[in-house]
């Protein structure tokens, strides 16, 4: 479970050769990081910046000129290559930027003490702890198109790239189109699974693909058309020739707008033009999309409210899948024959769990009432592990503080290792804490063996005084309530464990031994 800590805060965006209140007012159209969440790159109409995800520092910035601006469009998202070296930028026009990412050892931001002792820094608290590297972006090619790009999937050797002409092209990072793995969407046959299903064609030659998110555990390319139509992209080919493809549709979505993956629990995720959030899963009997789950957005006290929302314009699933956030435009009403922004909205967020039960909503914090004119969320992000979020706003940037709950994976892996105990353990489905032991799904590395294990509070972190129980499959969950511990593994099945301690004094008084009551769920 994911929650804020404390306000968002909003950071300044400047402007090369630029000055006044202008900086603090600027749209930003995407927030992109790269696979580490190292690095967060921040795209405005002619600028893109550079930011070190923690500590937050700016990094470099750099601004399109008002030439290159009416020659190749404004910018509009950027996507990271898989090792970072490259990071590519569409813009309005038909052009694709590809920019070479230069990334120096040597330290930046570093404060140089004066010699009076009384300004020196006495304490380690006001020192910066962590690389922080320079970097550097340099214009490396730029991709000429057919049409301009509505979104792209960036992969190891190459880009997934989508256009508003309904083809969908291959091209390498050195900006080389593959035309013989060129789609054009028309000619992809879709079907309702992936069996017996009649396959049938998009006959609209005006529908293209407005996002696209790659999906190789559930076993393609997941795409929302301009239409509100969602599919999956599969092929028995792995580099996806064009004829080896079949689209499989997802059932019943006829109003996606965005789309994410969770790997870990192989769903997809689909925001929707009238504000629900919808997944989906695979069929393993006949290969269909089925769907998980819809939920529509809750607000405690304020049922109005979250009737006023509009489509959700951004999904973002956590790298490790233990929730998602998505993020709300402003609603739009029709007025006298015009279209009008409904009445002062604040920006409107929302963190789910994987399933899709809302954890916090921006909508029923306490917010600044200062009579400004409404803002709304234009892209989001997760910072490294989840414990900011990174939110791109119609006036600027805002980073929000998170605090998540200790029963996920890995609950803090910037702790120091213990040689003995921690080197081998490797946590997959959390930790709870239970009658004064903390208990933990983990995988040993030593035997190669799935455990559940608790260790008592009272001692070090030692397996000489931990209990283990061998488990059939990997944990990915799990959830404890009073002496009842249920789990959820990677097959599907859902245990649920009895707890008690063994022996009444001394050492044995934290053992914990199990037994299993109910098994499983298909």
């Amino acid at each position: 479970m994911y929650i804020p800590v404390d306000r968002e805060t909003k950071f300044r965006l400047p402007v090369p050769n630029e000055d006044g209140d202008l900086r603090e007012h600027r749209v930003v159209k995407c927030i992109a990081s790269n696979r580490e969440k190292i690095f967060m790159a921040i795209v405005t109409s002619d600028c893109v910046y550079i930011w070190l995800a923690y500590p937050h520092l700016l990094l470099c910035t750099l601004r399109i000129s008002a030439g290159d601006v009416i020659e190749r469009g404004t910018l509009n998202k950027a996507y990271w290559n898989y090792d970072s070296s490259h990071i590519v930028i569409t813009t309005s026009r038909n052009n694709l930027l590809i920019y070479k990412v230069l990334v120096s050892s040597e330290n930046c931001y570093n404060l140089i003490d004066p010699p009076d002792v009384h300004f020196r820094r006495s304490s380690q608290e006001l020192f910066l702890r962590g690389p922080r590297p320079s970097l550097s972006l340099s214009p490396s090619i730029v991709v000429n198109l057919a049409a301009s790009a509505t979104c792209c999937v960036p992969l190891r050797e190459e880009l997934f790239v989508c256009l508003r002409n309904g083809f969908i092209h291959h091209i390498s990072w050195d900006g080389q189109v593959r035309a013989e793995y060129s789609i054009r969407l028309s000619a992809v046959p879709f079907a309702h699974d992936q069996l017996q299903s009649k396959p049938e064609f998009v006959t609209d030659q005006t529908v293209h693909v407005v996002d696209a998110v790659y999906a190789p555990l559930v076993g393609g390319y997941c795409i929302v058309l301009s239409d509100g139509r969602a599919a999956l992209l599969t092929s028995s080919d792995s580099r996806f020739h064009p004829n080896s493809i079949l689209g499989v549709w997802a059932l019943n979505m006829k109003d996606a707008t965005c789309t994410d993956v969770n790997h870990k629990f192989r769903l997809l995720t689909f925001g929707c033009v009238n504000g629900d959030v919808a997944a989906y899963h695979l069929d393993d009997a006949d290969g269909s999309l089925v769907q998980t789950f819809r939920v529509a957005l809750k607000v405690q006290n304020g049922p109005d409210v979250a009737n006023r929302v509009g489509n959700v314009s951004g999904i973002q699933v956590l790298t490790n899948g233990g929730a998602f956030v998505a993020v709300w435009s402003a609603k739009a009403s029709t007025s006298n024959g015009s279209e009008s922004r409904a009445s002062q909205l604040p920006p409107t967020l929302a963190v789910f769990t994987p399933f899709g039960t809302q954890t916090w909503c921006s909508l029923e914090s306490i917010i600044d009432g200062d009579g400004a004119p409404s803002v709304s969320y234009t892209s989001v992000d997760w910072g490294p592990e989840g414990y900011h979020l990174w939110l791109g706003r119609s006036d600027g940037l805002a980073i929000l503080p998170m605090a998540r709950s200790a029963a996920l994976c890995n609950p803090i892996m910037v702790c120091l290792y213990a040689m003995l105990a921690e080197a081998s353990l490797m946590v997959t489905g959390g930790v709870m804490v239970w009658r004064g032991t903390v208990g933990t799904a983990c995988y040993d590395v030593d035997s190669s063996r799935e455990q559940l294990r608790f260790y008592p509070l009272s001692k070090k972190l030692d397996n000489h005084y931990a209990s283990f129980h061998d488990l059939g499959c990997r944990v990915i969950m799990m959830s404890s309530r009073s002496d009842a511990l249920v789990t959820f593994d990677i097959d599907g099945r859902i245990m649920m464990y009895h707890l008690w301690l063994k022996g009444d004094s001394g050492e044995d008084s934290h053992k914990v031994s199990d037994s299993t009551f109910s098994t499983h769920l298909k």
